[in-house]
């Protein structure tokens, strides 16, 4: 009794390798196991509700069975991989097949035409021989029955048709296919420059004057300069009145208007001089109007003082602030 009981407190569970003081007891190896571990151990007699029999040799464990499961799950994995890939060659390898079908129907239709070109040009060529055979064979020469020496030295002109043993290929007729469509282009080019000469010969050239093409909806421009018979005059052009703006600046503090006007009206009798506000105290600015056929009479370095700076004067917009 008390081996049995040293074998029982030392006896470890045959699925979780625990010590096991409770459960059902081999007959055999006298070992006891948890009752719920042996539900996951394959191959075990159940003798009765205490003894069981679990030293049989075909004894497997559940660990083993899930090793077995993961790697029968990586091969199917591998072998799905292997498939999605193969499927996707198979579709590529379609794809490229179904391009290739295509390029060669596009081709057959080319070839089919050329076909049809050539059959054309064998057509015409019979039409040119049966009609060259209809001549007569004995033709008369002046009431000659020979010819003479001077029709013996006479070439026959190149008829352009190709005779019954030249071989036609797909090249010459695409050279003949070519040759057309040129011929056509120029003949459209011709055509085209010969009516544009046409048309502008027949354009009979009406000089306009300046001022007519300015006001292209005016109906008349008036030339009556007796001041005697119509007293009435027209409005100066804007060419005449149009007048340039200049800014002088640089001048002594001394500097006055009346001055500059009488040294610039020696060159330029219309110049108007007028003084500015200059933001610097310590030196003068004038805005200088004078006509446009006289400014290039002002534009000297000879006639200013050495110093003097001169621009072109670009007035601010005025900016008003009534508002309604």
């Amino acid at each position: 009794m008390g081996n049995e009981s040293n074998n029982l407190e030392g006896s470890r569970c045959k699925r979780c390798k625990k010590e096991a003081k409770t459960g059902l007891q081999c007959v055999v190896c006298n070992n006891i196991s948890h009752k719920s571990c042996l539900t996951s151990l394959k191959n075990i007699v159940y003798l009765d509700e205490q003894t069981i029999n679990c030293c049989s040799d075909t004894n497997e464990s559940t660990v083993s069975d899930c090793e077995k499961i993961e790697n029968t799950e990586k091969i199917e994995n591998t072998e799905s991989n292997d498939s999605v890939r193969d499927k996707l060659i198979i579709s590529y390898l379609e794809r490229i097949i179904r391009d290739k079908e295509t390029i060669i129907d596009n081709q057959k239709i080319v070839i089919n035409s050329l076909t049809d070109q050539i059959d054309l040009l064998k057509n015409a060529m019979n039409i040119t021989s049966t009609a060259a055979s209809v001549a007569p064979t004995k033709p008369i020469y002046n009431g000659e029955s020979t010819p003479s020496t001077a029709n013996k030295s006479e070439k026959p002109e190149y008829s352009g048709v190709v005779s019954k043993q030249t071989v036609i290929s797909n090249k010459n007729v695409a050279h003949a296919v070519h040759n057309a469509n040129a011929q056509l282009i120029c003949d459209s080019i011709i055509n085209l420059n010969q009516t544009d000469k046409v048309a502008k010969s027949e354009q009979a050239f009406q000089h306009r004057p300046r001022q007519a093409l300015r006001n292209r909806n005016s109906l008349l421009v008036g030339s009556q300069q007796n001041i005697q018979e119509c007293r009435l005059r027209a409005a100066a052009t804007g060419i005449i009145n149009k007048q340039h703006y200049y800014h002088a600046t640089n001048f002594a503090l001394d500097a006055t208007e009346e001055e500059l006007q009488t040294h610039l009206a020696k060159y330029a009798p219309s110049v108007q001089v007028e003084k500015l506000n200059c933001q610097n105290p310590q030196k003068s600015s004038f805005k200088i109007t004078v006509a446009k056929a006289e400014c290039h009479s002002i534009m000297r370095n000879d006639i200013w003082p050495y110093g003097v700076i001169l621009y072109r004067f670009f007035p601010k917009k005025e900016i008003s602030d009534q508002r309604d």
